[in-house]
């Protein structure tokens, strides 16, 4: 939720530079994929989903999709509401490349939403990918395992808001 502000007579090539290390920052982004051991009933899930009895080849990951922390927008998401958001991702929500439909790797099957350390609630997302999929880069699976890509954005769409002062 934190704002850069650039003072004057800082070059354009200097402001991009140092906007790019912040966002590289795996402090302030801990949206980063991991490998996901999955459970048998993680397996059964994604059987039932992708309707095959193999699974043993797709790539199971967990990230971060969303928190309680102020975000980019200055809004805060509440324990509720991102408990709403974990039920969907259990539907199977399909995973895009970069936000485009036409580009499906694979599938959310599951949810945690957890207290972290400084008290704020993370959401974090179970996903499987499928070894077939490709992108224009190559395998998706290889990719996101050789840590190519290694971060997730949700796109997500609020029935109501409320604002709160403070």
């Amino acid at each position: 939720g934190d704002r850069l502000v650039i003072g004057e007579g800082v070059s354009n090539e200097k402001a991009i530079q140092l906007a790019k290390r912040i966002a590289n920052d795996s402090t302030r982004l801990p949206a980063r994929i991991k490998a996901y051991t999955p459970t048998d009933e993680d397996r059964d899930t994604i059987k039932a989903l992708t309707g095959l009895e193999d699974v043993s080849e797709f790539g199971i990951y967990r990230a971060l999709a969303s928190s309680s922390r102020i975000d980019l927008e200055r809004d805060k998401i509440g324990r509720s509401v991102l408990e709403e958001m974990g039920k969907q991702y259990e539907s199977g929500h399909s995973l895009v490349f970069m936000h485009d439909p036409g580009m499906g790797i694979g599938r959310t099957f599951s949810y945690d939403l957890q207290k972290a350390a400084d008290g704020e609630d993370d959401l974090y997302v179970k996903f499987y990918v499928s070894p077939d999929a490709m992108l224009k880069t190559g395998n998706a699976k290889s990719l996101i395992d050789a840590g190519v890509y290694s971060r997730v954005s949700i796109a997500a769409r609020l029935k109501m808001t409320r604002y709160v002062e403070r």
